[in-house]
């Protein structure tokens, strides 16, 4: 899918052709938002605790810990109540309600069907913000951190107890067993604040989200912001298409959903002048009521509503795991497999041309209003959320929901058809806004909203004589705005095909607001170099089929996306988060330092002289390919986090291909060479190999031979005892996981025998000597272990088993 309307072939513009463009002017118009794709790279979340009388102490979790108590929960403008899975409210001990005996179930209606729960007893809950600075689990200071009380009639410190659904029922689906939903009912006469700026700038981050209390002191956070816009909303309630058994029996506690657009539920005759969300195709245009819904990722429009704009389902494809949609070209398709109560199912979705969104700073009857906003390119699935009246029978289908995608950073993903695999990232976008407030004591979506800074263009050295100064006051001319200028400081810098030259000289320390390269053609190569660098606190995006050398040392700390060409760090960075996108290629011929690292492309470091990649985080897409040759990479890992290790396992056992994954091509050429990884506590003398820059907590990986655990380069009777000590047990590399299957046994044991004695010279580059000695384990016994079945192995058993006993007497 191509997010901008590119060339095919190089064209050399003229000046006199570039002033032309950037001169022209356009009559006023709504703020056009370009940045919105089809999926959110996160939703608000919420820290919350239940009790059972007012202002008590958290029910605490018994038997996986000592003291849990915090539920961590999605934060849901699109769900009318509360909902606890299975799992949460069994650790909690919160009991399922009954009456009459008989347990309370309750229906709900989600994206794909409705699913029935049960009800839980009467409770009190509390809320914390959601942020990594909120003190959360400690009921030394839970008083103070979590300050916002909810109780049923909305408001803090006032009513009675809620009620929480709890499920579902009967349902095994993966996606529902695990989650936890705090919806309306603890919005009610709230101010809810989400903070998007970290997300915006590095991709990599969360929402930090914030409730407010009117008329209470601000305890945590940024209080509530002051905003540029704000959004009339309307409110529906769908009690009634509940059913609750045994009849009269209490259900679950809920409050009304906001609309952005008319109640659509609204009595006959009712008026309502909320404005609807206008979205046109073509010449084709509909009006809609979209439920605002800050759990959904992606957003959602009924079929009456595409139909409207001349977009209909391949009627051979609906159900199919490839769902067609006609009227839109293929180009402009995508499809999401979505997923909430009623299940999962895969949907395809189409970009309308505009998504119109009035503001109340605009004139609602004037679609050209310069304060309305016009989302240009807004992404939406197809597909029917529609509910029942009991009673009548009559049907209701939701015109469609707006879900995060529009108000935070988003992303185009390509799913995986592995289970459980993460997606692949084609592409990624900062969201427009760095604060969205839902104000349900207005009744008001708020946002701020601001401007871009004024981009300039590349011009390139007109005079031709390779200088290319970037500089900041200086008097060059290599820049075309609205007329030629020179570069002024937080302005865009932009570098296409169309400039005179390529080489960019950077002489002061600059710091654009964001660097984009957008080459279309593959001939185009770039090349940046100092004295200056890029600093600040802007982004760098490199799209196409072009080539970029970075040889300045930047230090810019907004995130890196490489959607496409080949980005080559040819000197090191200390930068933000580097996302590859599965059309990306990242070179590193030095040493980095990176504020994260996703691959769903290509990624290689290509010294070969022990180079170290130093990262938060490292994830490897399931179509992405990390090759590390010869060198290190240093990963500051949580080692009270098991699942990042068994990521970064997963990744090498991908990498097992070898096209995907975490590989060596150094290793990938001799059989008895792997990548190990280990904490830097496993590994003896990390700094003979890594040098500096890590901490106790990281994680280290490089190119080793098989069954070296403890990264020495080596493998010897050392390796041969952490074997031993978790010999058929569930174990990582430095426990002797040769083959990443995640179980050390018989199979890890053979190929240590394989390369017992054997080290890496200091060089590397799969040189093997033999060391002295070898009376420990002999390498007669390595070549016999290959022909020997594992009942016939007692002797090296009884060995590992001998040291198991040591191990366990101490």
């Amino acid at each position: 899918m191509n997010y901008s309307k590119r060339r095919n072939t190089r064209q050399h513009t003229g000046l006199a052709a570039l002033l032309a463009c950037v001169s022209a002017t356009q009559s006023a118009h709504a703020i056009d938002l370009l940045n919105a794709l089809p999926a959110s790279l996160d939703q608000p979340r919420i820290n919350a605790y239940f009790s059972r009388t007012a202002n008590g102490a958290p029910i605490v979790a018994s038997g996986v810990g000592l003291d849990s108590f915090n539920v961590q929960a999605f934060f849901d403008t699109g769900a009318s109540g509360l909902l606890l899975s299975n799992e949460t409210a069994d650790l909690l001990g919160i009991v399922r309600d009954s009456s009459n005996d008989q347990l309370i179930v309750t229906s709900d209606v989600g994206v794909v069907g409705s699913s029935n729960f049960n009800v839980s007893e009467p409770l009190y809950l509390s809320l914390a913000p959601y942020t990594q600075s909120v003190d959360v689990d400690n009921l030394a200071t839970y008083q103070s951190v979590y300050n916002t009380r909810i109780r049923s009639n909305g408001g803090a410190n006032a009513g009675g107890p809620i009620r929480s659904k709890i499920g579902p029922v009967g349902n095994i689906d993966p996606i529902l067993q695990n989650l936890d939903v705090i919806g309306m009912p603890a919005m009610r006469g709230q101010r809810v604040v989400m903070d998007n700026r970290a997300l915006n700038s590095t991709f990599l981050s969360t929402i930090d989200t914030y409730v407010y209390t009117p008329n209470q002191p601000t305890v945590h956070g940024p209080g509530v912001p002051v905003t540029s816009h704000s959004i009339k909303l309307s409110y529906a309630n769908f009690d009634r298409y509940s059913v609750v058994t045994p009849v009269g029996a209490p259900g679950g506690t809920t409050w009304d959903n906001p609309f952005i657009g008319p109640n659509p539920n609204r009595p006959v005759g009712m008026v309502d002048t909320t404005p609807a969300a206008r979205l046109s195709l073509g010449n084709l245009s509909s009006e809609s009521s979209l439920l605002l819904d800050t759990g959904a990722a992606a957003s959602i429009l009924s079929e009456a509503r595409a139909a409207d704009l001349g977009v209909t389902y391949d009627p051979a494809t609906v159900n199919t795991d490839n769902p067609i949609l006609l009227g839109v070209p293929l180009d402009s398709q995508f499809q999401l497999t979505i997923g909430g109560i009623g299940g999962t199912k895969k949907i395809a979705g189409f970009f309308a041309d505009k998504m119109l969104i009035r503001t109340e700073q605009g004139n609602a009857s004037d679609n050209n209003d310069p304060n309305h906003f016009n989302y240009i390119g807004a992404p939406f699935l197809i597909l029917d959320i529609s509910l029942t009246d009991p009673i009548t029978q009559v049907p209701f289908t939701l015109d469609g929901i707006l879900g995060m995608n529009f108000l935070t950073a988003s992303a185009f993903i390509e799913e995986s058809n592995v289970p459980g695999q993460l997606p692949g990232f084609l592409a990624f976008a900062a969201g427009s806004f760095d604060f969205v407030v839902f104000d349900d004591v207005e009744g008001k979506l708020k946002v701020n909203y601001t401007p871009p800074m004024p981009g300039l263009s590349w011009l390139g050295d007109i005079s031709r004589n390779n200088t290319g100064d970037w500089e900041v006051g200086g008097i060059s001319t290599n820049w075309v705005g609205a007329s030629l200028t020179n570069y002024t400081q937080g302005f865009e810098a932009r570098f296409t095909d169309s400039a005179v030259s390529f080489r960019v000289n950077i002489q002061d320390i600059v710091t654009p607001s964001h660097t984009d390269f957008n080459l279309t053609d593959s001939e185009t190569a770039y090349t940046l170099r100092g004295p200056g660098h890029i600093g600040g606190t802007g982004s760098f995006a490199l799209r196409g089929a072009g080539r970029v050398r970075i040889e300045s040392q930047n230090t810019y700390t907004g995130s890196t996306t490489v959607e496409g060409g080949i980005l080559i760090f040819a000197a090191p960075q200390n930068i933000g988060p580097v996302l590859v996108a599965q059309a990306g290629t990242l070179l590193m011929e030095t040493s980095q330092r990176f504020g994260g690292l996703r691959i769903d492309g290509i990624a290689q470091t290509t010294s070969g002289n022990r180079q170290i990649i130093i990262t938060p985080t490292l994830v490897v897409g399931p179509q992405g390919r990390f090759d590390i040759g010869n060198d290190g990479v240093v990963i500051d890992f949580d080692p009270a986090e098991p699942t990042d290790q068994n990521a970064l396992r997963l990744s090498l056992l991908l990498g097992l291909g070898p096209s995907t994954g975490i590989v060596s091509s150094v290793s990938l050429s001799d059989t008895r060479q792997g990548v190990g990884y280990a904490l830097v506590s496993n590994v003896a003398n990390p700094s003979l190999f890594f040098g500096s820059g890590f901490d106790s907590t990281s994680v280290l990986i490089r190119a080793t031979l098989l069954g070296d655990t403890n990264l020495d380069a080596a493998v010897d009777f050392n390796d041969l005892v952490n074997l031993a000590r978790s010999f058929n047990e569930p174990g990582f590399w430095n426990a002797g996981d040769s083959n990443y299957d995640g179980i050390v046994n018989f199979t890890d044991l053979v190929i240590i025998a394989r390369n017992f004695n054997l080290s890496l010279l200091p060089g590397g580059g799969g040189v093997l000597s033999i060391n002295g000695g070898g009376a420990d384990f002999p390498a007669e016994w390595a070549r016999a272990l290959t022909t020997i079945p594992e009942p016939a192995s007692l002797g090296l058993i009884a060995m590992v088993g001998s040291l198991k006993m040591r191990r366990r007497a101490r």
